[in-house]
């Protein structure tokens, strides 16, 4: 039953990429690495960033996502247990999601159930495999292949609740506390993210 609602799902798809992005301009460098893209594939984007809005029902927007072959899920930052709504709320839309750093989601999400930017040397190298997979039905239907037998979620992303409170009873416990004015930056220093533009960086993409 699912195989069958998979194939008719792949055989509806007339679209390429699809993106909803708000924040324009982010440490990951999102925007660059997705710019670089289109000129292999069309991005079909929605949000802030190009004036485009998108008001519709999450029936209407999870039909809109299964027209297109690929989703961009690529974060503001990339950074460890950084895995918001962008990957997961739309996980089991049937689209493929495209991350940027591969060793950020292994572990956490389904096995072989997204594309990450990080595997490939330039975006020309991802253009041609995503045309390649995009065309090639057998292949593509591998990145649902975890529906079938469930999977087992190797690492757990800590609960924000569980880590405030842990927080609260060290600083209880310690008397002592710190005073982070700029948080972007604290995070940034530690190390717990990857450098900014990260992907543009190891695309050789210039001018960002």
């Amino acid at each position: 039953m699912l195989s069958k609602r998979l194939s008719k799902n792949y055989k509806n798809k007339t679209k390429d990429i699809i993106w909803l992005v708000s924040n324009c301009k982010t440490p990951s460098g999102r925007m660059v690495s997705v710019n670089a893209l289109r000129k292999y594939l069309n991005v079909n984007q929605y949000g802030a960033c190009n004036k485009r809005r998108l008001s519709i029902s999450d029936d209407e927007k999870k039909k809109l996502f299964e027209k297109h072959y690929f989703y961009i899920a690529s974060e503001n930052t990339d950074c460890k247990h950084y895995i918001t709504e962008k990957f997961f709320e739309r996980l089991f839309f049937n689209s493929i999601p495209i991350v940027s750093v591969r060793k950020l989601y292994d572990g956490y999400a389904p096995p072989n159930s997204f594309i990450a930017m990080d595997d490939f040397e330039s975006p020309e190298e991802m253009g041609v495999f995503l045309n390649e997979l995009k065309n090639n039905k057998t292949e593509y239907l591998k990145y649902f292949e975890y529906r079938k037998l469930g999977w087992e979620q190797k690492k757990e992303i800590p609960s924000t609740r569980c880590f405030l409170c842990k927080e609260l009873i060290k600083f209880h416990k310690s008397k002592k506390h710190s005073v982070y004015p700029d948080i972007q930056k604290w995070q940034k220093e530690s190390n717990e993210c990857l450098p900014e533009n990260y992907i543009p960086r190891k695309w050789n993409i210039t001018g960002f």
